[in-house]
């Protein structure tokens, strides 16, 4: 927020940005290069007071507490004299969505809201409009491509594997290979009574864990590297976290889970269900985002399994792309979305692309990019028309034979 912001006469303060995800939001204001704050998804419930996620709340009561701390406590603005720009899965749940719309412009009476795609909000802060997007969030990973600024959804794939799959297989190994050192010696973790909170898992696989290359066969070097370190839990136990679990917590994502599918094949199999002209700059366009891809060694181990999965027979013979590049994210992986609706909704068009609280009020309902309302205007109307047309002109096609 600018500092004179508020000095002037008539001028448009800058608006709020919310990227509300599963686990964590970030929320600042547009024009800045970084969220002012990140916090967890949670809040606490106005009746029960117990702490609950906001996005699986049966009331709008949490959501509400959550809205109000946002606005009162870390930003410290009125939401009257600000627009709302909300950065939403493409599969946003709708009810989650309304309940999110009717707070804002019943409860806090915002001026209006933009909401625009999670998934797309890369592009903007790199500058580019055609890439193949992976989000790795905390409970699946989802990958879009877009063409041209067009998403293909006839070529999207989710996988349930996240953040949440690591943290998982850090409690797995930890229990298994890892001791505790206390005042009474030093045991296997199992026999420490109080449990690793989820807290602390998430903390274990932040400070320490790393992704290791993919497996030859034989000891990796990764692994002969690999030292314990040790974990304070508190003033007199320590947990000493093996090497083997810090090379091995993300692992997770490169096998095959109960669906036999993994993080390398899913991106592989967007990439043939795209349109055969497509499919060489997609690969050459990868986009990875989401807090789980900070890990480091995280996109060397991606771009090492792509080149070995390419290869096998199951995806030789369909496709011929041998060369994968990622961009360099200009911000953390976790905060490029977040930047996107930042630069975006700086410009010019946030006023006139926003949904108006009178207009919301009246309608009672969201508009989405699937739906054309017949309310809208004349001018909006043929705008969703047109983006609808877009979005199935591109037919999804399927070849048997090898081709980028």
């Amino acid at each position: 927020m600018p500092v004179y912001e508020g000095l002037g006469i008539g001028v448009e303060r800058a608006a709020v940005v919310l990227d509300i995800g599963s686990a964590y939001t970030k929320c600042g204001f547009s024009g800045e290069p970084c969220p002012r704050f990140i916090i967890p998804s949670k809040a606490e419930h106005l009746v029960t007071k117990k702490v609950v996620d906001v996005w699986e709340g049966s009331s709008k009561d949490a959501l509400i507490d959550f809205i109000y701390r946002i606005y009162f406590r870390l930003l410290s603005v009125s939401p009257r004299e600000r627009r709302v720009v909300v950065c939403e899965s493409l599969v946003c749940p709708t009810h989650f969505r309304q309940a999110l719309a009717d707070v804002l412009f019943r409860h806090f009476e915002a001026p209006s809201i933009l909401h625009l795609p999670t998934q797309q909000l890369p592009l903007y802060s790199l500058g580019i409009q055609t890439a193949l997007v992976v989000d790795v969030g905390w409970k699946e990973t989802s990958i879009i491509p877009f063409v041209e600024g067009i998403p293909l959804l006839g070529s999207w794939q989710s996988v349930a594997l996240g953040a949440k799959s690591v943290h998982r297989n850090v409690s797995t190994l930890l229990m298994g290979n890892c001791m505790v050192a206390s005042s009474e010696g030093v045991k296997p973790l199992p026999s420490l009574k109080a449990g690793l909170s989820d807290k602390v898992l998430e903390d274990i696989a932040v400070r320490t864990c790393f992704v290791r290359g993919p497996s030859t066969g034989e000891s990796s070097d990764s692994e002969k590297q690999a030292l314990p370190v040790n974990y304070p839990l508190n003033e007199e136990t320590v947990v000493i976290v093996d090497g083997h679990v810090r090379s091995c917590a993300a692992d997770v994502m490169f096998v095959d889970d109960v669906d036999g599918m993994c993080l390398p094949r899913a991106i592989l199999e967007a990439i043939i269900v795209a349109p055969i002209d497509c499919r060489k700059k997609l690969a050459e366009n990868l986009v990875i985002v989401g807090g789980t891809a900070q890990l480091p060694g995280f996109s060397y181990r991606l771009l090492k399994e792509l080149t070995i999965w390419v290869e096998k027979a199951s995806f030789s013979s369909r496709l011929s792309v041998r060369s994968f590049k990622l961009h360099k994210n200009v911000v953390p992986a976790n905060t490029m979305a977040w930047l996107g609706a930042s630069v975006y909704s700086a410009t010019g068009v946030l006023k006139e692309r926003s949904l108006a609280k009178d207009t919301y009020l009246e309608r009672k309902k969201l508009p989405d990019f699937t739906s054309c309302d017949p309310d809208l205007s004349a001018k909006d109307a043929l705008s969703w028309q047109k983006k609808r047309s877009v979005y199935t002109a591109l037919p999804v096609q399927k070849s048997t034979t090898a081709g980028h």
